[in-house]
Order: structure tokens, then C-alpha cells, then sequence
């Protein structure tokens, strides 16, 4: 079990900052570009190398991610609204993953199908978005990775409409 920390920067046009370990060493660092519309943000680890790119639907009612993986690999992670509770399907290379937690909730579990793979904390009191992320399946890492970014979209896609 690895622990991983995204703190977003407060003020920004553009972001640029470090995912860090539980000792507090920079282990991956997060750019996301400026656009208009849409969301366009990449994960590199600490030599610089690129290891997924998430790209945002632009039309589309629900928000949609699509996620690039620098080994090939692809995940779409979609938003659903069911009985007036958001819930997001994860497709990861043909598995379904699970986020359980119903929005504007700040924790979430993920599953692959009753294995527990990684939880998503939010802290409450920080002003910038702040994530702790908990990977119990470290074959799943660049996964929740990046499922932490689509998941921080799309709450404060949800708080910008409100």
C-alpha cells in the first residue's frame, strides 16, 4: 500500500506541481494547460517522462475523459447522473472499475470488482484542492492516478455550475 498527495496550486492559469509520497519526496509532477474549454493534463514521473495524458470531451452532456497511457493502454472514464446522485463508469483496457462515494462526498473507494484497489481523500479544510491518494493494488497506480485528476474535474466542473 502506497500513499500518493496532490496539492493543486491556488492561484492559476496554467498548474504545474508535484504528486508526493508519504516521505515527501516529488514522485510525479502534474501539468495542466491552459484551454478555454475542455481539459487538457498530462503526469510525468521524476525524470520528466510522460506517462499518461487525460483529454476532456468538449461535446458532450456529462463530462468524458479519455486517458492515454504512455504504454499504449487506454482509459475512459465517464459521469453519469442515476436518481440524482453522479456516478462515474471506469473502463480501464475492458475492466469496469467501481468508484464508490456519492458526489459532493470528499472520499471515494475503487474497486475492481470486489477487490479493493485505491481510495480518494479530499482534505476539507485546505484552500486549494488537496488529495491524498491510497493504491492497495500497486498494479493500478497510473490508474488512480489518473482517476484522482478526473475525479478533481469533475468537482469543480460541478462547483463552477453552482
Amino acid at each position: 500500500m502506497k500513499n500518493y498527495y496532490f496539492k493543486e496550486n491556488l492561484f492559476k492559469i496554467t498548474d504545474h506541481y508535484p504528486i508526493l509520497d508519504d516521505d515527501g519526496r516529488e514522485v510525479y509532477y502534474v501539468d495542466q494547460y491552459f484551454t478555454l474549454i475542455g481539459y487538457d493534463v498530462k503526469i510525468s514521473d521524476i525524470d520528466g517522462i510522460e506517462i499518461l495524458k487525460i483529454e476532456k470531451e468538449l461535446f458532450s452532456l456529462l463530462q468524458k475523459f479519455n486517458v492515454n497511457f504512455s504504454d499504449g493502454k487506454f482509459m475512459r472514464v465517464e459521469s453519469k447522473i442515476s436518481f440524482l446522485v453522479r456516478t462515474i463508469d471506469i473502463d480501464y483496457e475492458g475492466e469496469k472499475l467501481r468508484l464508490e462515494g456519492a458526489f459532493p462526498d470528499l472520499n471515494f473507494n475503487i474497486f475492481k470488482e470486489d477487490e479493493l484497489i485505491g481510495e480518494i481523500e479530499k482534505t476539507f479544510f485546505a484552500l486549494a484542492d488537496t488529495y491524498k491518494l491510497t493504491v492497495h493494488n500497486e498494479k493500478y497506480t497510473e490508474v488512480l492516478l489518473a482517476l484522482t485528476l478526473c475525479v478533481n474535474n469533475i468537482k469543480d466542473t460541478a462547483k463552477k455550475r453552482n
